[in-house]
């Protein structure tokens, strides 16, 4: 039993606390895709191969953060509240992730999806044989989708840059004054509890 679990686990004062997932890219120690403070949606249409997360706008800067001395610390008193310019409107899930945005061409895509669907199904029909089937349908669904969607798409590394390994997709499914929706494959992902 780890530490955690002997404080947390039977203490009266934890019960109900949350254990947060964080889901790492399956093939690479240290890349943090996404945790479950997302809405992960496995999608139907892909056989539940692929999850979607609907990301947030978020507005960054000079926040107001009150300790409690009220105006002690900012400005003079009687002194007009000064202009938030520094403010920027962000995708939270870029934000807090820091994808980078990666040009592909289709071909370029065709050939790093033919070798990431290779890892994935070495993956999975080591683990997992009972799915490849299911996975094997569900990603030729997604693939096609991706080819007949390619332009609408932008494509993300993880931090490290790494591109042989999950490269998250996003599009705007509800118009361009909505979020983003960013896509996975679910069986990419490697969670751990926190």
């Amino acid at each position: 039993m780890c530490i955690r679990d002997r404080y947390m686990g039977n203490n009266k004062y934890f019960q109900g606390w949350h254990i947060m997932k964080i889901f790492y890219d399956y093939f690479s120690s240290e890349d943090e895709l996404i945790s479950d403070s997302y809405n992960i949606v496995p999608l139907e249409e892909f056989n539940n191969v692929i999850g979607e997360v609907e990301a947030r706008f978020m507005t960054k800067g000079e926040e107001n953060i009150d300790i409690g001395c009220g105006n002690a610390f900012d400005q003079p008193a009687g002194e007009e509240q000064k202009n938030d310019d520094n403010k920027v409107v962000v995708i939270d899930v870029l934000d807090s992730f820091g994808y980078q945005e990666s040009p592909f061409s289709k071909k370029d895509y065709q050939t790093y999806i033919k070798g990431y669907m290779k890892k994935l199904l070495e993956k999975i029909t080591a683990s997992e044989p009972a799915k490849v089937d299911n996975f094997k349908e569900g990603a030729k669904k997604f693939v096609m989708w991706v080819q007949a969607n390619f332009d609408k798409l932008t494509f993300y590394t993880p931090q490290s840059y790494e591109c042989e390994n999950m490269i998250i997709l996003s599009y705007f499914k509800n118009g361009e004054d909505k979020p983003p929706v960013f896509l996975y494959f679910l069986d990419g992902f490697r969670v751990v509890k926190m």
